[in-house]
């Protein structure tokens, strides 16, 4: 027999981890470009207003993937 566990997972404003994180975007010497997915989103919740570099690197990877999607939803437009 199998048992499933459900959990209903709320939206917050930002993401916790049960470990320390080190965001590395504090850090002048590294670039957006060279920042995980991870770290870009934590550096764009940290505020009211998003980082831009680290917001702009986010567009930058997946611009093409929302494209697409975007295309199969409403292809006549």
């Amino acid at each position: 027999m199998f048992v499933f566990h459900t959990e209903i997972v709320t939206m917050s404003p930002s993401i916790t981890t049960p470990w320390p994180t080190q965001i590395a975007a504090d850090t002048p010497s590294c670039t957006p470009d060279r920042l995980s997915n991870y770290d870009l989103v934590l550096a764009c919740q940290q505020t009211l207003r998003p980082d831009r570099a680290a917001f702009s690197e986010l567009l930058r990877r997946y611009q093409s993937h929302v494209e697409k999607l975007l295309y199969h939803l409403a292809p006549d437009w």
